[in-house]
């Protein structure tokens, strides 16, 4: 595919730790869609795999890696790549997913037709081996736009994000102690200027033993710390908002 002709510059925020079994596949799907311009901005949590080797030996230069990041918080690694980001457009990526053909031309678009801060669009779930395990996130997670829908069962895939500089600017710094970046970003948007949804899979989202994913009605956290945090993003997003 050709590089995304824009005039607006994109920075691709990875988090990595030991992804030597899927990092190749999800850059080579990454860099096929970015401008000479563009960038792809790594955030390794002390890999020991052969990760780093791996992103070392694509020899290109859109790729910046930031190196020796503790192995914090998976919202704290994602804020550490965002603050290097440059570009206009964030898009959001885990290591071992793989971006299909058209979507950066599809956020943008999106983007450009609307006055919406973030994108989100749908994801084909897939197994270690790539069997599909569920043709849409979106309808699995039976995902209904707004803020209090959201706030209350949140329906954001960090992987399946993109949006406005605009938005990064009013996210940071990161509340501490966020438990989910992708739900903090999408509550703003919904707060501020909006999100536009793409009802149509952009990537294949892996689901395997190895990552940080949950499916939906498996929170590992009781009723408590859930209803916890739900108070206290509502508080933290109406204190962000209104500094504005």
């Amino acid at each position: 595919m050709s590089a995304v002709k824009s005039p607006l510059s994109i920075s691709v925020a990875l988090a990595s730790c030991n992804g030597e079994s899927w990092i190749r596949a999800q850059v080579e799907s990454i860099l096929s869609q970015l401008g000479p311009h563009d960038e792809l901005v790594v955030a390794d949590a002390t890999s020991t795999d052969r990760t780093l080797e791996i992103l070392e030996g694509f020899c290109d230069p859109r790729v910046r890696i930031l190196r020796d990041l503790p192995r914090q918080d998976i919202p704290g690694t994602f804020e550490r790549a965002l603050c290097e980001c440059k570009g206009d457009v964030l898009f959001l990526s885990d290591q071992d997913d793989v971006w299909l053909p058209g979507k950066v031309d599809r956020c943008l678009h999106a983007l450009e037709r609307s006055d919406a801060s973030l994108v989100l669009h749908d994801a084909r779930i897939v197994d270690e081996t790539g069997q599909v395990l569920a043709d849409s996130f979106l309808e699995e997670r039976q995902f209904r736009p707004g803020f209090f829908s959201n706030l209350w069962r949140p329906g954001y895939l960090g992987c399946a994000l993109a949006f406005r500089r605009n938005l990064l600017t009013l996210a940071l710094p990161f509340p501490k102690d966020l438990p989910m970046h992708d739900w903090w970003l999408g509550l703003l948007a919904e707060r501020s200027a909006g999100v536009e949804v793409i009802r149509s899979p952009l990537i294949l989202h892996r689901r395997h033993g190895g990552n940080a994913n949950f499916g939906p009605g498996k929170s590992p956290y009781s009723l408590a710390r859930r209803l916890g945090f739900r108070l206290g993003m509502a508080g933290a997003i109406l204190s962000r908002t209104l500094r504005r």
